[in-house]
């Protein structure tokens, strides 16, 4: 557990540090920027929404920058760049590199219903040892430096909006549901992920509060 914590705060510092850096290279175009928790599980998306809460802890930190869109009276469409970092007991550990499209639709002043869908990379990295077997018969360890694959991801929720300061925020509570592949192309080439995720969203320049 205690290695997990360490892991997850090199991680969250690793993240920020990137998200700053972007920040001041694209400020002028940046609308808002989020930070997001995460508890992460492998099963069939929507079937397996219970075990999120119910199962063990496996936890996840993300970062990103946010572009917004056209705006309406109801709705707003934004772009967001992402970089995560999650962790899952014995299985595997995953840096996330991925891009969304969503729309915030307002049913009132406070809150929002909030939807995005992505895709992008995923570097995993197996937290167990794998062998493999040479021409002679002897098995060495493989895999140290993980394995370059791909994601996709859906996730919808619900949105607060709040003012902090002379800005304006909103705190995020949303499910996502996402693959990555090729997971093991023999028999799993398509992994299911369940994410329950907390974020919040602090917008630089625009706000979605009138």
């Amino acid at each position: 557990m205690k290695r997990t914590i360490s892991t997850l705060l090199f991680a969250a510092l690793m993240l920020i540090t990137t998200a700053s850096s972007a920040h001041e290279k694209f400020k002028d175009k940046v609308d808002a920027c989020h930070l997001t928790l995460f508890n992460n599980q492998t099963y069939i998306p929507f079937l397996g929404m219970g075990n999120i809460v119910n199962s063990k802890w496996h936890p996840g930190i993300a970062t990103g920058l946010v572009f917004d869109g056209k705006e309406r009276k109801r709705y707003m469409s934004f772009t967001t760049v992402n970089v995560g970092f999650f962790h899952h007991r014995f299985i595997q550990a995953g840096l996330q590199i991925y891009g969304s499209r969503g729309i915030d639709y307002r049913i009132n002043e406070k809150f929002s219903i909030v939807g995005t869908a992505g895709a992008g990379y995923l570097h995993s990295v197996t937290l167990h040892k794998t062998f493999v077997a040479d021409e002679n018969g002897n098995y060495t360890v493989s895999g140290r430096l993980g394995r370059p694959q791909a994601m996709i991801a859906l996730s919808g929720g619900l949105g607060y909006n709040f003012r902090f300061g002379s800005r304006s925020a909103q705190c995020q509570l949303t499910y996502q549901p996402w693959m990555q592949f090729p997971f093991i192309k023999s028999y799993v080439p398509l992994l299911p992920n369940n994410a329950l995720q907390f974020a919040v969203r602090y917008n630089l320049k625009s706000s979605i509060l009138k």
